[in-house]
Order: structure tokens, then C-alpha cells, then sequence
């Protein structure tokens, strides 16, 4: 299909076949998924809870898949093991500093010398009743 619509780019009779063959696929994929979801269900119930090797292979596959087994460096290494979580604490400190970082607090007068004191009544009466009307 798609070498006829290559051969032939202004044919609209291709293009609408092919759309419909599109959709077709896409309906046909999703109806495949939908039945794999379905049957991976109704196996779960069936044997999930029951402390089978069904469920004992579920949860390796889960937490296989939660685990960081490499990374690799900028550089293009790929660390494992403990040369990994080296890897993982250098990194962090170098973002937020080393062991006893102290954090650096804000200016306690920030506020203060940004905002105006001198507000006046009316200023204030005004900006309580936008206040109430929520």
C-alpha cells in the first residue's frame, strides 16, 4: 500500500484505502490489547492469591522492574553495584552539598522591605470587600 501511494502521491482512493486500513489496524490492536488485559486478569484471579509460582513470578517480574540495575556517566561508563550507588551519592552531594551542607536560609528583612506599610484606610476598606466577595 504503501509503495502504490508512493508511485502515485495525488491518487485519493489510495490515500482513503489506506486511512481505512489504518484504522482497521488500530481498532484491531486495541481489541488485542483489551483481550490481553482481560485474560491477565481473569489469570491473576485465578491464581494471584493462592501462593502459587504463578504469583511468586508476578512479583519478581514487579520488583525487576522497579530495580536500577546500571547507569551510565556522561562520559559513557556504565557503572553497577556499589561503583553505582558511589555514583548516586557523588552526584547528589555535588547538587546539594557534602555531608554537614548547611542549608542557606533567606534574607529574614525580604519581606519586609518589599512590602508598603503605608496603606491607606481607604486602600485597606477596598481590599477587604474584593476579599469577601469570594
Amino acid at each position: 500500500m504503501q509503495q502504490l501511494i508512493d508511485d502515485s502521491p495525488f491518487d485519493v482512493s489510495l490515500k482513503e484505502k489506506e486511512s481505512l486500513c489504518m484504522k482497521e489496524f488500530v481498532e484491531a490492536s486495541s481489541d488485542e490489547e483489551s483481550f490481553l488485559k482481560q485474560k491477565a486478569k481473569v489469570m491473576w484471579l485465578e491464581k494471584g492469591d493462592a501462593n502459587t509460582k504463578y504469583f511468586h513470578n508476578m512479583l519478581k517480574c514487579k520488583n525487576n522492574k522497579k530495580m536500577i540495575a546500571s547507569v551510565m556517566r556522561s562520559t559513557g561508563e556504565v557503572l553497577e553495584g556499589d561503583a553505582m550507588v558511589n555514583e548516586f551519592v557523588t552526584f547528589y552531594e555535588s547538587i546539594l552539598g557534602g555531608e554537614h551542607a548547611q542549608p542557606s536560609l533567606p534574607d529574614s528583612n525580604i519581606f519586609s522591605s518589599r512590602l508598603d506599610a503605608n496603606i491607606s484606610l481607604e486602600e485597606m476598606q477596598d481590599l477587604l470587600l474584593v476579599l469577601w466577595r469570594f
